[in-house]
Parts: C-alpha cells; structure tokens; sequence
C-alpha cells in the first residue's frame, strides 16, 4: 500500500483506464499472430481491415463473439467436443443452436484431425 502511495504522490501512477479497444500494442500483436503473413506492412489483410479488440478474458471474449454472431443472425454455431462447460452457457444465454466436432480421441488419447 506505501509503494502505491507513493507512486500516486509522486506522479508515476495512473489510474487511467484503457480506451474500449484495449491495448494497441496487444491489439496489433493479436492481429499479426492470427493473420501471419496475410497481414501486410499497413496492416490490411487482402485490403481490408481486421478488427481487434481486448476482453475482459478467454470467457468474456466469446460472450461478446457470440453476442455479435447473433446480432449478425446467426442462430447456429460449432463448438468443439471437449470444450469449456461455460460456453454451452453463454450458447443457450444466446439462444444459439449448438452443434459440436470432435478434435480430439479420448480413447487413443490424441487429436483426431482426420
């Protein structure tokens, strides 16, 4: 608590917030790790301009995903099987049509990507 204290008397210490986007920096690096090569020096990928933002989480990330494929009309999506019991929650908040692929063979206990 001193430390704080200290850094907020002394001028080193914000508490500003980050603007709705997120951080920039973590924004473009998302943008650049999904996208590779595709994206290009003025950071297009094919001429258009991908959209990033920062979450509040992994969880919070596909609420608001889904939030927006809904809003767009979509009604069914896939997930995949295993996966997070939280997202058949957020699924059926939604009112989405679920439907699941397996990626991975619990039996063998590897991927099945075939």
């Amino acid at each position: 608590e001193a430390r704080v204290l200290d850094a907020q008397t002394s001028g080193q210490f914000s508490m500003d917030y980050l603007s709705a986007d997120g951080l920039p920096e973590l924004c473009e690096g998302s943008a650049r790790l999904v996208f590779g090569d595709l994206l290009d020096a003025s950071g297009l990928v094919g001429g258009l301009q991908p959209f990033t933002l920062q979450t509040c989480g992994g969880t919070g990330a596909l609420r608001i995903g889904f939030g927006l494929l809904r809003a767009a009309g979509r009604k069914t999506v896939l997930i995949p099987d295993p996966t997070w019991v939280s997202h058949r929650f957020i699924l059926a908040a939604e009112g989405m049509d679920v439907h699941t692929y397996r990626y991975y063979d619990r039996q063998a206990g590897q991927l099945d990507i075939d």
